[in-house]
């Protein structure tokens, strides 16, 4: 096996406290000071210590300051010791801030690299009964070792699920921010976490100055801190980069311009989004962030990197050798981010200190309840939760504990709250008095991630945690697509805001549009696993704010009164067709030049242009052949439409049933197969030219332009593209539209296993051909036979997969999806990290930022403007010249294909 993981187990860090010990005790300060007092400093002893302190600082000097010779990384501040034990138990509310301490330095393990792409390529992930721990084994804590527990309250509050943003806020997030408030306020040891931005900005809003100062208070006094701060916690698999970062913008121009940039979070918290990718480590570590911590990761990754006490790693970039971009990434090790499944292995225990079941939420499932904490029984309720704790402990190198104490929607009311944080503090007070060596108190993730950083060397992690399963063989590949049109919406919104700004718009001129955009990135949004009307919620807000950022481009474009944007929708719902014809204005939002109707728009310009820009036809120099009956592609590139016909699976999960050809009827083939029409499905295909720049000869590239109309249930739509191309089962996606991901094909695991996310490419290649697909929005997308790439088009589900939505997917709408197709011999090399040429990379900006189209709208609606491109028969007319000298090539070049080309 090429697995480039170290099996050699670190034993367990002990952090050692800066003041003495004697016989594993705690010596007290006092005794300290009193045995130093009687021992008064000779000058000999002065002049020695000088000596060797000048010394130490040289050679300290000299190992910062010289090139490395060695692959060890050294990231982080000055060393620091942890507070002492005693002040912890005598203050549990007694923290410093992480900007008046030292750090300690985090030394990075260079030699010790997992790279995911090769585990995921030879784990065998196996579902073994682990006992208690289902997905674990049973585990032996060591009775004896230090340990401090940080307890985290929190509330996982999802921006728009079962119901929408504004539902969601005045039901339960609105009297939540109170009652965490009004809890924090009564008792200065007790602490939150906090976030999602989008709701704390409306709370925030509707408060009185008295309420604001109190919050802002504690925010002071490091009880309540802001995690993440971005607008929502976003999805990692769908989103592009462009609109991850405008979301913890967002959250951040916010927490600066009300409450002060002191507030701006430096740990990230997301404990929800179904899988997470690189990227979000380096916009994380872009603005500054110094750790994060993740959960829903495969539950036999889990257990493979937490019996290598992995579970803490430098998550690195696959395209950084210098660890520039490192950050400091904890692996929640259980099921869930629940009270069950955070305080240790056992959820029968753990769910028995979820102390809010005694009069809410229902009782726990293992049929042991919760019970007030009482001086009768706080010794062995103590001792029972404390063996959780030191049991989580041993998957860590180091000794300190993080137990999240919250749920979805949690501390409603005053007494929710109260039961939670009185109770703890009762099994608190008792370890912290009679449990030599351990410490239990409230805190939040900085005060975590600052007590354990710098105490073990850290592995290093690459790579990206895809495909989630939670478990058994539940992969979390449906949610890929489900919902397709609104993620192709959330893409039309980042395109024309990034048109705008391309123009100097500001980002306070575009707020509210930025802010639609940034809640549906939410994890339950751009993934498409909301209830019905909440999607439609959503769309919405997208749909009314691009119409506010194209209104805002054709006022800083000085366009007159009767202009509009051309492409329109009539519901946010609704497929967009272009209004306008003739003769209309175009934008180069990019600065490379594109082109319409053979007219070259230089980039960052305007100019006034012909209808259409492109037309599907034969081109001169590229052999394109068609099947006469089906209209589909067969060169250079075969072309089939394909069902996955299902029983099961939902909005999140993908379950594979038996997959057939699209059963095609009343076929309409036109122009020899560059348009084919079925009532429910619709391609066009439009060749592009190359420019010089790029060389001719060298490459093809072709857009495939779908409609579909998925109204069968259980059914998924897809197209697979085959080639020559010996691939050999390694298959190549992209990361956010920024980083990308190699799978390797493995038919011992399930197919939906082999289903990954596909936010804007895919990609086969071998020593002399390449064949990428491109895509203006999100979808899943496999490699399942060698030579193939599948794309997902749509997915129509009637049944619930059973991870609370309660619903599955039936309201599918016409959906449109460009896929652009490159194939190129040469240019690439298969030797390096996987990367896209120059001419991919421009083919790329050009499908995710196209010309902006303006003009007057020649047509009512979308819907007259349908009827009247329904009635041109495919352009028939304006393609009889294009046709007619495609058929005088063939003539001169080859007259025998000139015969039997359709």
């Amino acid at each position: 096996s090429d697995l480039r993981i170290n099996t050699s187990l670190i034993s367990k860090y002990t952090i050692m406290s800066s003041i003495p010990r004697k016989n594993g005790k705690v010596r007290k300060p006092s005794d300290i000071d009193a045995r130093s007092s009687k021992r008064r400093p000779t000058a000999l002893a002065v002049l020695l210590f000088s000596i060797l302190l000048l010394w130490f600082l040289g050679a300290l000097y000299v190992t910062t300051n010289t090139p490395s010779t060695h692959s060890n990384n050294i990231i982080g501040g000055k060393m620091m010791s942890p507070p002492h034990q005693q002040e912890i138990q005598n203050h549990p509310n007694i923290i410093k801030l992480r900007g008046a301490n030292k750090k300690r330095k985090i030394v990075t393990d260079n030699t010790n690299i997992i790279d995911m792409r090769n585990l995921s390529a030879t784990l065998p992930f196996e579902d073994v009964d682990g006992g208690v721990w289902k997905q674990g084994w049973d585990i032996q804590p060591d009775n004896n070792a230090p340990l401090t527990v940080f307890v985290v309250p929190h509330s996982h509050c999802d921006p728009g699920w079962i119901k929408t943003f504004d539902d969601y806020f005045q039901s339960q997030t609105k009297a939540i921010l109170t009652t965490i408030v009004k809890a924090l306020h009564k008792d200065p040891s007790r602490k939150f976490v906090w976030a999602e931005i989008s709701y704390f900005e409306w709370w925030w809003r509707e408060q009185s100055s008295e309420m604001q100062e109190i919050t802002l208070n504690l925010l002071r006094n490091k009880q309540l801190e802001f995690v993440t701060g971005g607008w929502v916690q976003p999805d990692e698999a769908n989103t592009q980069l462009y609109a991850m970062e405008i979301q913890l913008e967002e959250g951040h121009d916010f927490i600066r311009q009300t409450l002060g940039d002191e507030f701006i979070p430096k740990y990230a918290w997301s404990i929800d989004p179904f899988g997470y990718s690189p990227t979000m480590a380096f916009l994380l570590n872009k603005y500054g962030f110094e750790g994060m911590l993740i959960q829903r990761v495969h539950y036999a990754v889990k257990k493979e990197l937490a019996k290598r006490k992995h579970l803490e790693f430098m998550w690195r970039q696959t395209w950084d050798n210098t660890g520039k971009h490192d950050i400091f990434t904890h692996v929640m090790p259980f099921f869930s981010y629940d009270v069950p499944h955070t305080c240790g292995p056992d959820p029968s225990v753990c769910c028995q200190f979820d102390f809010a079941r005694i009069k809410n939420f229902g009782a726990c499932p293992w049929r042991k309840n919760p019970q007030v904490i009482t001086k009768d029984n706080v010794k062995e309720r103590s001792m029972l939760l404390l063996d959780q704790y030191r049991k989580k402990a041993e998957l860590y190198r180091s000794n300190v504990v993080i137990a999240p104490l919250g749920d979805d929607f949690r501390y409603k009311t005053e007494e929710e709250a109260e039961s939670q944080f009185q109770n703890y503090q009762k099994i608190m007070n008792y370890v912290n008095d009679n449990v030599e060596n351990v410490s239990i108190q409230f805190g939040t993730l900085g005060d975590y991630f600052d007590k354990v950083q710098g105490t073990f060397n850290v592995p290093v992690l690459k790579g990206s945690f895809f495909t989630y399963a939670d478990r058994k063989q539940d992969y979390w590949s449906g949610y890929f697509t489900s919902r397709a049109f609104d993620k192709a919406l959330d893409r039309k919104l980042e395109r024309v805001l990034y048109a705008a700004e391309s123009l100097g718009l500001t980002k306070e001129a575009l707020r509210e549009s930025r802010r639609a955009l940034s809640l549906f990135q939410h994890h339950d949004g751009v993934t498409g696993t909301a209830k019905d009307h909440v999607v439609r919620d959503y769309a919405s807000r997208i749909h009314n704010a691009i119409r506010q950022v194209q209104a805002s481009i054709i006022d800083k474009l000085n366009m007159d009164s009767n202009t509009e944007a051309c492409w329109q929708s009539d519901a946010p719902r609704g497929l967009s067709q272009n209004l306008c014809e003739g003769e209309i204005k175009v934008y180069n939002p990019i600065e490379t030049s594109q082109y319409c109707g053979g007219k070259e728009v230089h980039g960052y310009s305007t100019k006034t242009v012909e209808l259409p820009c492109e037309i599907p036809r034969p081109h001169v120099t590229t052999l394109i052949h068609f099947d006469s009956l089906t209209g589909l592609m067969t060169h250079p590139v075969q072309e089939q439409w394909m069902v996955w016909k299902v029983r099961e699976g939902g909005a999140y999960l993908f379950l594979p049933g038996h997959l057939i050809p699209y059963e095609k009827e009343e076929v309409k083939v036109e122009l020899g197969g560059y348009i084919v029409t079925t009532p429910q499905w619709k391609r066009s295909v439009v060749i592009h030219e190359i420019t010089d720049e790029f060389g001719a000869g060298h490459a093809i590239v072709i857009d495939f332009i779908y409609e579909t109309d998925l109204q069968n249930s259980n059914e998924e739509w897809l197209v697979r593209f085959s080639s020559s191309v010996k691939n050999e089962g390694i298959f190549h996606t992209d990361l956010n539209g920024f980083n990308f991901d190699t799978h390797y094909f493995r038919k011992d695991l399930p197919i939906q296993s082999q289903v990954f996310p596909m936010p804007t490419l895919a990609s086969i290649e071998d020593d002399s051909q390449r064949m990428t697909v491109l895509s203006e929005h999100a979808q899943g997308t496999a490699s399942l036979e060698d030579g193939s790439i599948d794309v997902w088009l749509d997915r129509r589900l009637s049944q619930d997969d059973g991870r609370g939505l309660f619903q599955g997917v039936t309201d599918n709408v016409p959906t449109r999806t460009r896929l652009r197709l490159v194939l190129e011999h040469g240019g690439y090399d298969t030797n390096r990290e996987f990367g896209i040429t120059p001419l991919c990379r421009r083919m790329w900006d050009e499908l995710n930022h196209p010309l902006e189209m303006f003009g007057e709208w020649k047509f009512k609606s979308a819907h007259e403007a349908r009827v009247h491109a329904d009635e041109s028969s495919g352009l028939a007319l304006a393609l009889k010249s294009s046709l007619a000298r495609r058929a005088a090539f063939d003539e001169m070049t080859d007259p025998e294909k000139a015969m039997t080309n359709p």
